[in-house]
């Protein structure tokens, strides 16, 4: 059975969901949601809050029930809210596949560039890891032995 078109995410964009961003720090999800509901009829809202603190992150997602609710909003692009602008932009959904991929393609060049060091560059890279107890590389010392490895 084929999603109905407000359900569909093409290229990412669910097309009768919005992101909202700016919120006031104490907004509650029910304000956030009655506040929206006056546009149209509301599916679903959330007000994202940090894992840790539990504090609002200072944006969320509506999503209406009609598409047509959401081209408006998203031309308004600024709205009032509890007496602080807030942005609406279309939401975009994140997709996992491409950030695996991503990470096969970042993993693959790390081993390409790990197969290509030779000895004495590891041993290079080695001495100069850790200088006075800082992680990372002395600038001047770490250069001049790289350059001396490429006289050689």
């Amino acid at each position: 059975m084929e999603e109905p078109l407000n359900e569909r995410v093409m290229n990412g964009v669910q097309p009768n969901k919005i992101f909202v961003g700016g919120l006031p720090k104490a907004i509650t999800v029910q304000e956030f949601h009655d506040f929206f509901v006056q546009f149209g009829p509301i599916k679903d809202s959330v007000v994202m809050h940090d894992k840790v603190t539990g504090r609002p992150r200072g944006f969320g997602f509506i999503t209406f029930v009609s598409v047509e609710v959401v081209e408006i909003l998203v031309q308004t692009r600024l709205i009032n809210l509890n007496e602080k602008t807030v942005e609406i932009k279309r939401a975009i959904r994140k997709v996992e596949e491409n950030n695996d991929q991503q990470n096969q393609q970042q993993q693959q060049y790390d081993n390409n560039i790990n197969h290509q060091h030779n000895e004495q560059q590891h041993r290079i890279i080695n001495n100069n890891a850790t200088y006075n107890n800082y992680q990372g590389f002395p600038p001047l010392k770490f250069f001049k032995d790289i350059l001396e490895l490429f006289k050689n």
